[in-house]
């Protein structure tokens, strides 16, 4: 998977609160979703960040996976529709300095709803759910 270029980078505020810090955003090729990244030193994405993405992206399937289930284990997956089925990933972000992965998705027969799960992910590549949320779309 193609990682974008630092130049085809974009800054995102947030805008209900202008007061959180910047992320950058940019289309990963081929895919439909888009990579965020936090801000570097100066107006500018995280080159740590992009670099971090590079490793991330090659497992996001088996991120995926991971999210999945662990959407599974906290609702009546049964009763949502979400028991079976692969959800699509609507974005990702890495923060470097923070270790922290997050996979944005929806299953198709709830795409009002994104679901949003965070990693910690060690230096070993192990990764550890920290974080879990829904909202509408």
């Amino acid at each position: 998977m193609q990682i974008p270029s630092a130049d085809r980078f974009r800054p995102e505020r947030d805008q209900h609160n202008p007061r959180l810090p910047v992320r950058w955003y940019a289309p990963v090729p081929d895919t439909g979703y888009d990579l965020h990244v936090p801000e570097g030193v100066e107006d500018e994405p995280d080159p740590a960040s992009i670099t971090f993405a590079q490793t991330v992206l090659a497992a996001l399937d088996a991120i995926l996976d991971e999210a999945m289930e662990h959407v599974r284990r906290y609702v009546d997956a049964q009763r949502l529709g979400i028991a079976q089925g692969r959800a699509d990933v609507h974005g990702v972000f890495c923060d470097a300095a923070c270790a922290r992965v997050e996979v944005g998705f929806s299953w198709e027969i709830q795409m009002n709803v994104l679901w949003t799960v965070a990693f910690y992910w060690d230096g070993s590549g192990r990764r550890t759910p920290v974080e879990l949320s829904v909202r509408p779309r």
